[in-house]
């Protein structure tokens, strides 16, 4: 007698469900149960899948038919799928193999040093570069290089996608959505970053705070700072404390509102696409020249 026997007697079906199939395929357990002349037991409440309910209402599928179905749904699907799906992933794949190629064809005394070398210029952090060298090599000792660089492989064109299609256009402008969710990724309050950040309108001006802005009224060639206030953002919250304000690449800035200083250039890097990299230039940029209003170089 199955667990269920009686539950589908008190909803009435047992009519519906018929008798039990005796003749249903055995699975491993009753077999190896069999072959050694021991009766299967199993768990005190049973849960209630597909094949449990199966042995006491044979109108339920069994596991299997269920599967069976999917699989052969998909293989009905498949030539339609291929048809469409083939031209938009054929890109795709020629990047993965055009990836897989260059990584494992190239030398690993090559390889090595290379990506140890984009390490450092990511990242400008020693501890980073060295973990990187030493997993690297870590991974060559254990037989594991090929692999590795393989896998490297894939990541190298998915980050490439990512950069190239998954910055939204909107996060660029402003937009207070994806503003949001950026913020919320860094778990950091959203409201000053908001007020902060300037926003593209209908119009072709930008929002910042409450006033309304020109295009030309940011100065795009360069970035400049507060000193005190990167000083005190670093005390308080260490290396990723300070935060670029809008209001400072104002055209007509020259002082910060909240200390009376005047805002100082930061030494922008040697590409100068990455000049807004406001992080990664701060770190290289001295802040503890500060000028009162009134006194200049």
């Amino acid at each position: 007698m199955a667990f269920y026997d009686k539950l589908f007697s008190a909803l009435g079906l047992s009519e519906w469900c018929g008798t039990s199939d005796d003749k249903a395929p055995l699975s491993l357990a009753d077999l190896a149960a069999q072959a050694g002349g021991e009766e299967v037991s199993g768990p005190l409440v049973p849960i209630p899948s597909f094949d449990n309910l199966h042995e006491s209402c044979n109108r339920i599928w069994q596991s299997r038919d269920v599967t069976n179905g999917i699989e052969e749904g998909f293989l009905a699907a498949k030539p339609a799928l291929k048809t469409v799906l083939d031209p938009i992933t054929q890109p795709l794949s020629w990047m993965l193999d055009g990836a897989l190629w260059l990584f494992e064809a190239m030398p690993w005394f090559i390889m090595v040093p290379l990506l140890v070398a984009i390490s450092w210029y990511a990242s400008r952090s020693r501890p980073v570069t060295i973990f990187v060298a030493v997993s690297i090599m870590l991974l060559a000792l254990v037989d594991h290089y090929d692999v590795a660089m393989q896998t490297l492989s894939i990541i190298f064109v998915c980050t490439t996608i990512s950069v190239l299609f998954g910055v939204p256009k909107a996060l660029t402008n402003g937009c207070p959505n994806e503003i949001e969710r950026m913020v919320g990724l860094a778990g950091c309050n959203p409201e000053p970053v908001l007020f902060w950040t300037p926003q593209l309108d209908a119009t072709g001006h930008f929002r910042l705070g409450k006033e309304i802005l020109k295009f030309t009224c940011f100065d795009r060639t360069h970035v400049r700072a507060c000193p005190c206030c990167v000083t005190e953002a670093r005390s308080r919250d260490g290396t990723t404390g300070p935060t670029h304000q809008g209001i400072w690449q104002l055209s007509s800035m020259r002082t910060c509102h909240r200390h009376q200083c005047l805002l100082v250039d930061i030494l922008g890097p040697e590409n100068q696409s990455d000049v807004f990299d406001y992080a990664r230039v701060l770190d290289d940029t001295p802040t503890d020249r500060v000028l009162p209003v009134g006194i200049s170089d």
